[in-house]
């Protein structure tokens, strides 16, 4: 391994999550929504100027909770890798029970594209040219 690969830290600090109920809320409440076969993902900009990810990974998506618990590594992961350069939005992964059907690779493809979707209406957004 060279040097430098020793010396970075990987991880998902506490910054880059939601954490607290009235964040989830307002995802839901005041958010967008990007939709996937497998998963729906609920987004609104954040003033943090980092983009923040949380889960919404229920019995009903996957009744095991190994099951569960693989989609939430999957999503932590796919995030911590290719987060820079994304805008500051609060994102909220929402399973649905399709997810089964998706490997590790396909979870990843379908994330990043509907990431991609995002970023395109946030800059849309911000542009001011036009509310979709």
């Amino acid at each position: 391994m060279a040097p430098d690969t020793l010396n970075r830290r990987e991880t998902w600090p506490p910054d880059l999550r939601l954490r607290k109920r009235r964040d989830y809320q307002r995802v839901f409440q005041e958010g967008r929504t990007e939709a996937t076969p497998y998963f729906v993902l609920r987004w609104r900009p954040n003033d943090k100027g980092v983009p923040r990810l949380g889960l919404q990974i229920g019995r009903r998506a996957a009744s095991r909770a190994v099951v569960r618990n693989r989609w939430k590594r999957w999503a932590r992961e796919v995030f911590r890798r290719h987060r820079h350069g994304w805008p500051a939005v609060d994102i909220v992964l929402v399973a649905r029970p399709e997810m089964k059907e998706l490997s590790f690779r396909s979870f990843e493809a379908a994330f990043l594209a509907a990431v991609q979707r995002i970023v395109r209406r946030w800059e849309r957004l911000r542009s001011g040219s036009g509310s979709t």
